[in-house]
């Protein structure tokens, strides 16, 4: 921003490089798909700095019906989610963490997620909690629910790479909010 101003956010904005890694990077949008994804505010071949979180679960919707038509919403958001947390790892941000995420293990990797997520937005909170020794619940407040099952798959993703085998599930904790669950 000019004479280093912060940006107000007064939507709820995400960053556009999210939707462009996985939506053309990672899924390489063309065809009808791309028609699709245009039609509804996400033109693969005009990329924008920001979109809204309206653009970004939409497009999520569009990208699961053209490529896992037999899979739920829910199972489809969560592939997506795991495409990419594939993706994101192969970024030159995304190799650092991804070496590092043997070494710090799966707690410290948890209690690292509410720092990631905010890099894709910042009108929402996000909060990492302990529950007890292979078990922590993660808690995203003022977004929409519906982005729970992609983030359930990133982040599945990402603690992969530290050696577990995790279990990790979402639950609605009402309509602007999510809580994921991480098992062990």
């Amino acid at each position: 921003m000019p004479n280093g101003q912060a940006r107000v956010v007064t939507e709820r904005v995400i960053d556009g490089s999210l939707l462009a890694m996985l939506l053309v990077r990672r899924l390489h949008a063309q065809g009808r798909m791309a028609e699709d994804l245009k039609a509804i505010g996400f033109d693969p071949a005009n990329l924008q700095p920001d979109y809204s979180e309206v653009v970004f679960v939409d497009s999520l919707s569009v990208a699961a019906r053209h490529l896992f038509p037999k899979f739920s919403r829910e199972e489809s958001f969560r592939e997506l989610g795991r495409q990419f947390g594939d993706e994101y790892l192969k970024t030159v941000v995304g190799r650092v963490i991804a070496a590092g995420l043997p070494l710090i293990g799966p707690n410290r990797a948890i209690s690292r997620i509410p720092r990631y997520a905010s890099y894709g937005g910042s009108y929402f909170t996000a909060d990492a909690r302990m529950e007890e020794e292979g078990h922590w619940q993660v808690i995203f407040d003022g977004t929409s629910r519906e982005m729970g099952p992609f983030t359930a798959g990133w982040i599945e993703t990402g603690l992969r790479r530290t050696g577990i085998e995790p279990r990790v599930t979402n639950t609605d904790s009402g309509p602007d909010g999510y809580i994921i669950d991480v098992r062990w």
